[in-house]
């Protein structure tokens, strides 16, 4: 594409200028830079002319970057000119003179890489900018390492997580340097040393002949699905073959884990070279490259190992394992102490390691108290297998118990253990081979979890999971077999992946005393995150793990939960302890818990990552991209640590902790409001400063945060029945009609938490003066006039400070006007004036009203009493408090009874008067006519009448109860008046004998008219004394045993027995013609139904065949309609359901299809109408037949049996008609089937909606016996 010449573009470009972040003169960088600066020029290294040119191109290719030697002037000087992609200058690198090889691009910053020589000083690494300006520099070697080695290649991973850095020696022909790899990581722009490979395995002789080319680069092509780390190295010229190597590498915390029964100190260690930085979270939050402790060891660290805080340990319990990059190094094992106690230097086998504080107070800094440098004279090697497996780095470091390390040798095929040994008062440390892979697998070993029951997992190959018991191994081991135990070739159990991170998960269930563990692995390179139950004997031959989430980026164990990160920065808590449900289904509770909204996940920082959560505590670090730490409380685990702190009552614990994160006090008692309640006066001793009980009460609210606030941390909880009654009773209240006849302000939980506060604190008002104020306002209703009531008792005695205090707590939650009306309506006018000129309100507007008030009480002598309860009357109306200002004017007396009747008929407090007045007055009567003529207007007729009837308008009370027809009232009403002395009564309200007999008559008029014919009987007969008028409204309505009770009564038996007769036989007349007419519309309409169904048959045929001339229509078979006499149990469920909302839309919808059908021959609907005529016919009839029972029972005993069967057996026939229609009317293709029951050959039975007798009337041709069904006492079949 193009030529670009570099010496002369070097030499046309040397003052190109820069730009981005201005020009380099412009730039301060100090005395000391500058002297660094002039001294690199000064001295360069030797071989810069003969450096090779490199290029690299960034990973989007607009641009890319070459390093050269120009040798056109004087001296060799290094280049780095910057291309754009077509090959134009874009900028020039500035002090360039030191640079050497290794350059590279580093992706996603987009940084330029370059070694650095500071000559006899240091090699280091450079970073520059696209504009050629330098943005910072990395150490790499320190003299005089780096007069014998340069960096050949720089590589970054994928992730840009890892730097690899290549360094090569200077002298290629000398092979006593051999070439080596550093990995860097970068946390908080400071590059660290976490360990160095070697290409060629050591120890080995070096080789005879100069090496070749060495190279290196990144990759994730293996099982695990990690970074890989490859070498290649040729073995020089006439050599055979290369060397390559492979690392599989991820990123892991070194943290200290957690042992049930031990504090957690939470301990992480951070390698950066030669030093190892402690930091114990739970006491300090340092983020690297800064710690608490730093430990200086001998040479390079390339892996350490922290043991859990082991419960009751004869040491301290911690204990550091601390492997060195360089395999012929000895390894490290250190006691450590959680306080700062330990000497500056460790000593052990002629090696020392130095320790110092940092960045902690002393009882925050980790310490070494021990250190064991594990020489060959320190370690004893159970057999030759155990010599070679414990060389070179040792894999997946696990921690058995204080003195025990399980461990995978390199080459990942073997399982060993270092066991620590106490021998001649000495420390020996033992070293055994417990179990090995079979020659034949291809696999290694690439995870150990170590099981709480003495099982120990070993993962190999791509996710297969081998469980052994580490005992039986241990044993085997030590009886000194030569026979190495071998995992076989099939994995009884797998993942369905190969997981970097496993843990082993115990959860346990809520309501019962059972727990089963899980295995829990996350695969880091693609996020996927998976769940395998603890595999048994019973089940090992067949488990299978499964993915719960594929978007997993960190997790944690804590003591009482499972922390997961997403990709979508999501923090989410999965308790150990499940409730009964998810308990018995772990996997699909974690993928419903992992993969939802619903349980509250907390939002995060873009790329945080867990490092730590302290054990039964909240703490929980977390670490940004960058490197920098971040401290948060997640609200589950507040609520899992403050769940101890509410059992044991500690509330000033409780207190401090809930304002530390910023929980709302309700929790307090909605947490356990029945031990809150019972020991508020504990609360009250705990608590030191009234102004946290103050916050409590400002809180509280009628909700219940663990539903509401805090819904899913706390679970299903059993609520208090009478909280439960309180809670439905606030919303259904307005919804009664006579709302004041219910208790307005029920014991609610704000009522119940506030009168338990006053009770513990009244005592000691003056130390709690602020919260009992506070109480008195939350109160409901408010009684901010008892808490004016303890002020104004400070202030008479003087006590200012409380006064000035609690008036300014009030006025933070009550208005300075409504104080004024509060402290008005204690009636203490001075409390009032005092309130009014602290409140700052205009005296132009309360001091008139005040003079008012006083004046109504200057009168002294015997009206003082009355003249009081004006001025009380007064102050109520003011105030609008109505009912006590009707009671204050009844206690003035009679004096002011036009104001009292104002205020009664104005306000309608009609009742509460007349509990004020006595029966029987003047005043209580003329209430009562008032009330009454309200009640009348609001056509209220009922309750007008008892008003009148309470009063003793006896003759007003009547004829209102005939007016609406209420026989008993009305009745009640004449015998109160007759019982009454004529002289007592007023005289509109004496009821004559006349009037009586002629409203009786109207009202029996009335009732006969509505049907109601039993009241008109009891009229008939006990008012009028007319039974021959009885017998005929009994025989009227059917009731022929009541008639025939009621002719014995009467003088001329014979005729009223001979009346009783005829109209038997008239009924009977009558119901026959109407079984005649009913027969035969009944007949016609089956019989048309009938056809139409035939001619529908033959329509339908044809259609089929093809042989109609017409296109069938078949829409009037939506016989599915309220017609049809099936319906399933749900239908019946929403028809009966007076509450839907689209009641009155359904039936006029109804009523408006009803219309279109109709039985004119040949409408689009008739069937349907036919279906519709007879369900009317078959459900009258019913109705019909009910009342034909005792009718033939009257016909019998009158002698006409005869006509009684004739009847019978009409009525007979009839309903069998009706019962043999039912099938065909309502058949199968029209009702279908519904599965409400089974008949008798074990067919569905289909549901009929309109209820018909099961028994046919029986007939009297066996007279004179009595018919079936007959009672004296009743008239029901």
């Amino acid at each position: 594409m193009a030529t670009i010449d570099l010496f002369n573009l070097s030499a046309e470009k040397l003052n190109f200028v820069s730009v981005g972040w201005g020009n380099e003169e412009t730039q301060f960088k100090g005395v000391k830079k500058r002297a660094e600066y002039e001294a690199e020029i000064k001295v360069l290294s030797a071989p810069s002319s003969v450096l090779p040119v490199e290029i690299a191109w960034r990973e989007d290719g607009a641009y890319f970057v070459i390093t050269w030697s120009d040798s056109s002037g004087p001296e060799a000087r290094r280049r780095l000119h910057i291309f754009e992609a077509g090959g134009v200058l874009h900028s020039v690198g500035a002090g360039t003179d030191a640079l050497e090889t290794g350059l590279c691009w580093r992706p996603k910053v987009q940084l330029i890489a370059v070694s650095k020589r500071r000559a006899g000083s240091c090699l280091q690494m450079a970073f520059y900018e696209l504009n050629g300006l330098q943005h910072g520099e990395v150490h790499m070697l320190s003299a005089p390492d780096c007069d014998m080695f340069r960096i050949g290649k720089t590589t970054f991973d994928m992730e840009e997580h890892i730097m690899a850095v290549l360094f090569l020696p200077l002298d290629s022909a000398n092979n006593t340097n051999l070439p080596f790899v550093r990995l860097y990581i970068s946390s908080n722009y400071h590059w660290s040393m976490k360990t160095e490979l070697s290409p060629l395995p050591r120890p080995r002789p070096p080789p005879s002949t100069p090496l070749g080319r060495v190279s290196l680069t990144f990759g994730n092509a293996n099982e695990a699905g990690t970074v890989t780390l490859y070498t290649a190295v040729s073995l020089g010229i006439g050599v055979e073959g290369s060397y390559l190597s492979s690392w599989s590498l991820v990123g892991c915390i070194d943290r200290s884990a957690w042992h049930p029964g031990a504090e957690d100190p939470a301990i992480v260690a951070v390698i950066d070279s030669c030093n190892v930085g402690l930091t114990a979270l739970a006491h300090a939050t340092i983020p690297p490259p800064m710690c608490a402790t730093r430990l200086i060891f001998p040479s390079a660290v390339g892996a350490v190992s922290l043991s859990p805080a082991w419960p009751n340990a004869v040491d301290d319990g911690v204990t550091l394992f601390v492997q060195p990059t360089d395999s012929t190094a000895a390894p490290w094992v250190l006691a450590l102490a959680t306080n700062w106690c330990g000497p500056q230097r460790l000593t052990s086998a002629n090696l020392t390691v130095l320790q110092q504080r940092q960045q902690a107070a002393p009882d925050s800094a980790p310490c070494a108290t021990k250190a064991w440098a594990l020489k060959k004279d320190a370690v004893v090697y159970a057999s030759e297998t155990a010599s070679s497996i414990f060389h070179g780095q040792l894999l997946h470091a696990t921690w058995i118990s204080p003195k025990k390390l399980c461990f995978v040798s390199q080459d990942g095929r073997h399982l060993g253990m270092l066991t620590q040994l106490m021998m001649n008062d000495s420390v020996t440390f033992e070293v055994r081979c417990l179990a090995s892979l079979a020659n034949t697998a291809t696999s290694v070993i690439n995870g150990l979890v170590y099981g709480l029951s003495g099982e120990i997992v070993v993962q190999v190959g791509d996710g297969g999971i081998h469980i052994v018991k580490l005992k039986c191994l241990e044993d085997t081991a030590r009886c000194g077999s030569t026979a190495v135990y071998e995992f076989p070739d099939v994995t009884p159990a797998s993942f369905p992946f190969a997981c970097d991170q496993i843990y082993a998960v115990s959860f346990s269930c809520q309501s019962q005393a059972l727990h089963q563990t899980h295995l829990v692995g996350l695969q880091s390179s693609s996020h996927q995150l998976c769940a395998l139950p603890w595999p048994t004997p019973a089940t090992r031959a067949t488990m299978t793990g499964e993915c719960v989430m594929r978007s997993c980026s960190s997790l944690f164990l804590h003591s009482d939960f499972l922390l997961v990160t997403s990709l979508k920065n999501q923090l989410f808590t999965v308790p150990l302890a499940l409730e009964s449900m998810e308990f018995h289904s772990v996997v699909a509770s974690l993928k419903k818990r992992l993969n939802s909204n619903n349980f509250a996940p907390r939002a995060l920082e873009s790329g945080a990552r867990l490092v730590a959560a302290v054990a039964r505590a909240s703490k929980t670090v977390l670490q940004m991209p960058r490197g920098n730490l971040e401290e948060i409380h997640p609200r589950a685990l507040v609520f899992n640590h403050l769940a101890p702190i509410f059992d044991s009552m500690r509330y000033a614990d409780a207190i401090e902790t809930m304002r530390r994160h910023r929980i709302n006090f309700n929790l307090l008692y909605d947490y356990d409001p029945p031990k809150f309640l019972s020991s508020v006066a504990n609360f009250v001793h705990q608590i030191s400063s009234p102004e946290h009980i103050t916050l409590l009460v400002s809180d509280l609210t009628e909700e219940d945060i663990t539903k509401t606030e805090y819904n899913g941390f706390f679970g299903s909880k059993r609520p208090l029945a009478q909280a439960a009654l309180a809670e439905v009773a606030t919303h259904i209240r307005d919804d009664f009609p006579r709302a004041p006849l219910t208790e307005p302000y029920p014991a609610t939980k704000v009522n119940l938490v506030c009168e338990a506060l006053l009770k513990a604190m009244l005592p000691e008002p003056k130390k709690f003066i602020l919260p009992i104020l506070t109480c008195y306002v939350k109160m409901q209703p408010q009684e901010v006039e008892k808490g004016l009531a303890l002020l104004n008792d400070f202030k008479d005695k003087g006590d200012v400070d409380v006064w000035e205090r609690g008036l300014r707590q009030l006025q933070y939650y009550v208005s300075p006007v409504k104080l004024f009306h509060i402290a008005l309506g204690t009636y203490n006018l001075v409390l009032a004036e005092a309130m009014a000129d602290r409140t700052q309100l205009d005296p132009k507007e309360y001091q008139p009203c005040l003079q008012q008030l006083r004046a109504l009480c200057a009168d002294t002598g015997d009206n003082r009493i009355a003249s009081t309860a004006y001025q009380h009357a007064r102050i109520d109306l003011l105030l609008h408090r109505y009912s006590k200002a009707l009671q204050s004017l009844h206690s003035a007396g009679l004096t002011h009874w036009e104001e009292f009747r104002e205020v009664v008929k104005k306000q309608k407090l009609f009742s509460e008067a007349l509990d004020l007045l006595v029966p029987g007055t003047p005043q209580f009567s003329e209430i009562s006519r008032l009330w009454a003529r309200e009640l009348v207007a609001s056509r209220r007729l009922v309750a007008a009448g008892e008003v009148h009837l309470r009063a003793n308008h006896f003759a007003s009370a009547a004829l209102i109860f005939l007016s609406t027809n209420s026989t008993r009232r009305w009745r009640v009403a004449v015998a109160c008046a007759a019982a009454s002395s004529t002289a007592d009564a007023e005289a509109e309200e004496v009821l004559s004998a006349e009037e009586v007999h002629c409203q009786a008559s109207r009202l029996a008029m009335n009732l006969t008219s509505l049907g109601r014919f039993e009241e008109a009987i009891s009229i008939y007969s006990e008012c009028l004394h007319d039974y021959e008028g009885a017998v005929s409204i009994a025989a009227e309505g059917g009731l022929w045993l009541e008639a025939r009770r009621l002719a014995h009564h009467a003088a001329d038996t014979g005729s009223m027995m001979a009346l009783l007769k005829r109209s038997a036989l008239k009924a009977s007349e009558d119901i026959a013609v109407r079984l005649t007419t009913e027969a035969e519309d009944f007949r016609k309409s089956f019989e048309r139904l009938l056809e139409i169904r035939a001619e529908l048959k033959e329509r339908t045929l044809n259609s089929t065949f093809g042989v109609g001339d017409e296109i069938f229509d078949n829409t009037e078979s939506e016989l599915f309609s309220d017609t049809g006499s099936v319906v399933s149990a749900t239908s019946v469920g929403s028809r009966d359901s007076f509450l839907s909302k689209s009641y009155g839309r359904s039936q006029k919808n109804r009523r408006k299809r009803e219309r279109k059908w109709s039985t004119k021959r040949g409408s689009k609907f008739e069937e349907v109408a036919l279906i519709q005529v007879l369900h009317t016919t078959i459900a009258s009839c019913q109705r019909l037949f009910e009342t034909i029972q005792a009718l033939t029972d009257e016909l019998w005993r009158c002698g006409e049996s005869a006509t009684a069967a004739k009847l019978a057996r009409q009525a007979d026939g009839l309903l069998l008609d009706h019962r043999a229609a039912l099938k065909v009317v309502w058949c199968n293709e029209i009702t279908g089937e519904t599965a409400l029951g089974l008949n008798e050959d074990g067919d569905v039975r289909p549901a009929r909606r309109y209820p018909f007798h099961d028994l046919a009337l029986m007939s009297c041709r066996d007279l004179p016996t009595l018919p079936t069904g007959y009672d004296d006492s009743a008239d029901q079949l």
